[in-house]
């Protein structure tokens, strides 16, 4: 395996995620699509947006997608 250990990591901490299934889902068929340049997760803090994200750019890379994180927090509205 000449997968870098970050990479390894990502891939086993997809593999250990549970629940959201039916947004994971949907995020992979709109990724395939290729129709919606740019998809919103939003909600209440806590309820795991975050690591849905994660899980969805894990994937989503290892289907060939390439992934541009943006943290909002240090980006100025304008």
């Amino acid at each position: 395996m000449n997968q870098p250990l970050r990479e390894r990591i990502g891939l086993q901490a997809t593999r250990n995620y549970v629940g959201r299934t039916q947004e994971l889902t949907h995020l992979l068929n709109v990724l395939d699509e290729q129709k919606t340049p740019v998809v919103f997760v939003h909600g209440i803090g806590g309820i795991g947006k975050s690591r849905l994200a994660e899980v969805f750019a894990v994937q989503a890379q290892a289907l060939g997608a390439v992934v541009i994180k943006l943290d909002c927090r240090t980006i100025k509205p304008s």
